[in-house]
């Protein structure tokens, strides 16, 4: 039967995968294939292994090969050819395997994204679906004339992990009690001072992240669910302050617990949660505040915007030291910045360098072991500054939250 005959221009695995997927039409049982190939091609494998090949790889016979210790050849057909020869069509075979490698990993990288992206606006539909449900539909505020301008400090919540020492309890629970407590001080406090416009700062570090193996035990929940749920806690957060009528600008940057590959040696900038978190809250809430996430920025380590007239700029701290911040981003960015403003540090600190403020913002999650580590008993809160049109920081208000509470 010409059926049964392996064809010019196929490959082995063309072949194989041929005769499989034609079992039934070809008449032919597993131990038939197995003699065909080996009579045609000297491939020495049992039927089991074309039967379990078939089957588990839906044809894939690349892979099946590829994860096989070896490819075994009749010595009757290789007998005859010269080392240089043999050495050419192992050379021929790898290089084969792996280009498919190559295709197929590509392919799989692509159908993930995909799928992910679906996912996250799928998701952020809902979030926003049910937000609108219960508040009804939010309308961009426009304030009036602006004399007083806050900035609201968001970082290092460390969401989904579970702490707990003699000064401290940390959870999910705790971590979203904290935020609403945040929330609340940052709407009454501008109510109470007439404030229209705030910028909101994701300082980063609002996930705990997989980057270690100490953090990856500490975890309550996992890093899909700590995506998710900070996305949803930023967006009802942002929409309680439009729906207070405030005026909101909300920018982010990039930081090292959002990263996705573990070793900070060899991962990206590209490659962050946050662009995730950002993306879905974006999709939610594009229509009603002032969206500056990090994928737009030139250098999305670094924000940097205006607030009535002074230049400000905001890091995740990182990649920058208290000390020397000041002139490292005036040499990088080549410009002078009025105030610039840190995280990850996980303690309140303030400075003064050449008549630029220096502020490190405290971290929600409190006393923790990187923090204990440092020998510094550092109470929970977030920053939340207040500028005038003749100082960027007229007053500085930490909405700090006792371990009592």
């Amino acid at each position: 039967m010409n059926n049964l005959q392996m064809m010019t221009n196929e490959t082995i695995y063309d072949f194989i995968c041929r005769l499989c997927s034609n079992k039934a039409d070809y008449n032919i049982t597993w131990q038939q294939i197995r003699n065909i190939v080996y009579e045609q091609t000297g491939l020495l494998h049992d039927e089991s292994w074309y039967r379990r090949g078939y089957y588990c790889s839906l044809g894939n016979f690349e892979e099946t090969l590829d994860n096989s210790n070896e490819m075994c050849y009749n010595s009757n057909i290789t007998e005859g050819m010269s080392q240089k020869d043999m050495l050419e069509l192992k050379r021929l075979a790898v290089r084969e395997r792996e280009e498919i490698n190559r295709y197929n990993s590509d392919i799989r990288l692509a159908a993930r994204e995909e799928h992910l992206q679906n996912l996250i606006l799928e998701y952020s539909k809902i979030i926003k679906t049910n937000l609108l449900s219960k508040i009804g539909r939010l309308e961009k505020t426009v304030p009036s004339m602006i004399v007083r301008e806050g900035t609201l400090l968001l970082s290092d919540w460390h969401y989904g992990m579970e702490y707990y020492n003699e000064y401290n309890a940390y959870n999910p629970e705790i971590a979203r009690e904290r935020i609403s407590y945040i929330r609340d001080c940052t709407i009454a406090y501008c109510q109470a001072n007439q404030i229209e416009k705030i910028n909101v700062l994701n300082l980063g570090d609002l996930i705990s992240g997989t980057i270690h193996t100490a953090i990856k035990l500490q975890n309550r929940i996992g890093l899909a669910q700590q995506i998710a749920e900070v996305a949803r806690i930023l967006i009802e957060m942002l929409s309680s302050f439009v729906q207070n009528g405030l005026s909101v600008s909300y920018y982010s940057v990039l930081d090292n617990h959002s990263r996705m590959d573990p070793n900070k040696k060899d991962a990206l900038n590209v490659d962050s949660y946050v662009y995730l978190i950002d993306e879905m809250v974006d999709i939610a809430l594009h229509d009603v505040i002032d969206m500056h996430v990090s994928a737009d920025n030139f250098n999305p380590t670094v924000i940097k915007f205006t607030c009535l007239g002074h230049r400000i700029a905001g890091v995740h701290g990182d990649k920058d030291n208290p000390k020397t911040v000041v002139s490292a981003l005036a040499m990088s960015q080549g410009e002078i910045f009025d105030f610039i403003v840190s995280a990850h540090l996980h303690h309140f600190a303030a400075d003064e360098q050449g008549g630029c403020k220096v502020l490190c913002n405290p971290s929600l999650i409190g006393c923790d072991e990187y923090s204990d580590n440092h020998r510094w008993k550092s109470v929970p809160g977030q920053l939340f500054i207040v500028s005038t049109l003749t100082d960027p920081v007229d007053t500085i208000k930490c909405f700090s939250i006792p371990y009592n509470n």
